[in-house]
């Protein structure tokens, strides 16, 4: 429905607005957000903000809909993720997580390796 990598964002930014996601230990939160217009000429500006408001969360339902899997695109988000590996390895919190996992039963499942990198999401 929307075959342009970039038009969420580009829509977004069109509104004033942004978006970002975290992944914590057993989900993944997106969120967005979009500037409402001023209260003058309320009745139009409260139809424009309506369509922005449907209109992002049309594109970011197409996320899960029709996700597309771009080559390139896969590359990218690899090395985004590799990248917040190797940063966290200086975080003195994540270290201190690590250990907490490695303490725990070697049998369940929270001692899993949790956030990938590189050579994880290649295999």
């Amino acid at each position: 429905k929307y075959p342009d990598e970039n038009d969420y964002e580009s829509f977004l930014s069109k509104h004033g607005g942004s978006s970002n996601a975290y992944t914590d230990m057993e989900d993944t939160n997106y969120y967005f957000s979009i500037t409402p217009f001023a209260d003058d000429e309320a009745d139009q500006e409260a139809s424009a903000t309506s369509e922005a408001l449907e209109g992002s969360l049309d594109r970011l339902a197409q996320f899960f809909v029709a996700p597309t899997f771009d080559p390139s695109m896969v590359e990218r988000e690899m090395q985004a993720i590799d990248s917040e590996y190797r940063n966290a390895l200086t975080n003195d919190a994540w270290r201190n997580f690590q250990l907490l996992k490695s303490c725990a039963n070697p049998k369940h499942p929270f001692t899993k390796f949790g956030c990938g990198n590189y050579e994880t999401l290649t295999k």
